[in-house]
């Protein structure tokens, strides 16, 4: 729970500051990004533990976002083999009940809401 309280702040910033930038991010580079910005090592920056790593911090500000503004800032994290948020991130999505039909439009269309608030901020 401290990790975890430790790196939701980092990310929640990062994916905004990405957000009025109109860019994605990979799961390395937001690992990276936190890990500079902190000061040490809080993530690991590659392999399979850094999806589970990041999970947990997503998912809340996906639900945060979501229930305050209707945006998804999870929707900005991609995996760089194709450029698309992981599986885990649409079953989430699905899970909560807002992933209804196409994942690849939902995304894109996420992706360009995202986009627009960011916009809108000071």
């Amino acid at each position: 729970m401290k990790l975890y309280s430790a790196v939701l702040p980092f990310v929640e910033e990062i994916l905004l500051e990405c957000g009025k930038s109109r860019r994605t991010v990979t799961y390395s580079e937001l690992a990276r990004m936190v890990n500079a910005r902190a000061g040490t090592r809080l993530l690991p920056e590659k392999g399979r533990s850094l999806g589970s790593a990041l999970a947990g911090c997503l998912h809340t500000l996906c639900a945060d976002y979501y229930r305050r503004f209707g945006v998804l800032p999870g929707s900005l994290v991609v995996l760089s083999k194709s450029g698309k948020p992981s599986r885990g991130y649409f079953d989430f999505l699905r899970g909560m009940g807002i992933l209804e039909g196409d994942e690849e439009l939902f995304w894109r269309t996420s992706l360009e809401n995202f986009f627009a608030f960011c916009r809108r901020l000071p």
